[in-house]
């Protein structure tokens, strides 16, 4: 089995920032669908406010309509809307045997009938379709792969973050798996210094997505973007814009990059402008898209469900790194694109 690593710095490729001049600016309207957390004022016996969320890592709307939330603190799966009449419903996927994670999966998605999760350690894709079929899970067969904590399929291939070892050292990368667990390609590695507590850029979920038959990814703390193709041939770099350096402000790992999306098949990234209102690039056109009706969060992640949902968990920042201070209720919110 031959497999591809992708060594970047070999490659001659020209940064073009698009559109270097400032960008035209449209305005997407959004209203609120459903929200499930603490903000819903369900009370305990003793009258503290129940935690019916605890750590909320992934959300993603099924083929079906459905949207499904992954609570990795509890090790449930919230569907909204229920069965039966049920405003939501809740699966409980923590345990051992077929259709469940012995340990907190960080994601889920939708796999043909199935959903697939992923559980990190030992390493295993778990397939079920929540109502009572199970499937046995997927073992990735590489002894030196020991960790994984992201996961998107695309083609019958799994897009993951792992730890592995690599020409015997330990790394953090973005890989390509087959159907079967097989690496076939490594588009990022970084040398995992044990004595430091600290990821590289493109081991956090929201900095990698796929677009189509290729795979975009931040690969600095600047900004800039770098598309694969699925073998793993780098096809165009993207420098952040200059005209944008100085109107935003970087996030917790000095990143100036929040979010890597694909809508409607086009690569947008989210900024962090200190506006009332969400702020979008779409960089290979030179747009900014301003989201109205969305409430804005420096503390929470965004997942962009189709180019008519998205989905905000607040205090999400609170509940992976802790926060000084008052924390941000822990909830989600689906919102809906409506015409203005």
């Amino acid at each position: 089995m031959t497999i591809l690593l992708c060594l970047t710095a070999t490659v001659a490729v020209v940064l073009s920032p698009f559109n270097p001049a400032p960008p035209d600016t449209i305005f997407w309207h959004f209203e609120e669908l459903v929200s499930y957390g603490q903000s819903q004022n369900h009370f305990a016996d003793e009258g503290e406010e129940l935690e019916l969320l605890k750590v909320a890592t992934n959300v993603i709307m099924g083929e079906d309509g459905i949207f499904y939330i992954i609570d990795s603190g509890l090790s449930q799966v919230i569907q909204w809307p229920g069965s039966n009449g049920q405003k939501f419903q809740i699966y409980n996927i923590g345990g051992e045997g077929p259709g469940l994670c012995p340990l907190p999966p960080r994601t889920i998605i939708q796999y043909g009938k199935w959903f697939a999760m992923l559980n990190p350690i030992p390493l295993r894709i778990i397939f079920t379709d929540l109502k009572g079929e199970k499937y046995p899970p997927l073992t990735i067969s590489n002894p030196e792969m020991i960790l994984a904590v992201a996961l998107d399929v695309t083609d019958d291939s799994f897009v993951v973050n792992t730890v592995m070892q690599l020409n015997h050292e330990w790394k953090y990368t973005l890989s390509l798996l087959d159907k079967e667990g097989q690496l076939q390609t490594v588009f990022k590695e970084e040398y995992k210094d044990r004595t430091e507590n600290r990821f590289p850029v493109f081991f956090h979920r929201n900095r990698w997505t796929i677009l189509g038959n290729e795979l975009a990814v931040v690969v600095d703390m600047e900004g800039t973007i770098q598309i694969f193709s699925l073998n793993g041939d780098l096809k165009r770099q993207i420098a952040f814009p200059q005209y944008l350096k100085n109107k935003v402000s970087v996030g917790p790992d000095n990143c100036i990059i929040h979010g890597l999306f694909s809508v409607n098949e086009e690569l947008w990234t989210l900024l962090r402008i200190e506006t009332e209102f969400l702020q979008f690039h779409v960089p290979e056109k030179g747009q900014l898209v301003v989201i109205k009706g969305v409430r804005p969060s420096t503390r929470a992640e965004y997942h962009w469900l189709n180019q008519d949902h998205l989905a905000v968990v607040y205090g999400f920042a609170d509940k992976l790194f802790g926060y000084q201070g008052d924390e941000e209720h822990h909830m989600v919110t689906i919102y809906r694109r409506r015409l203005p």
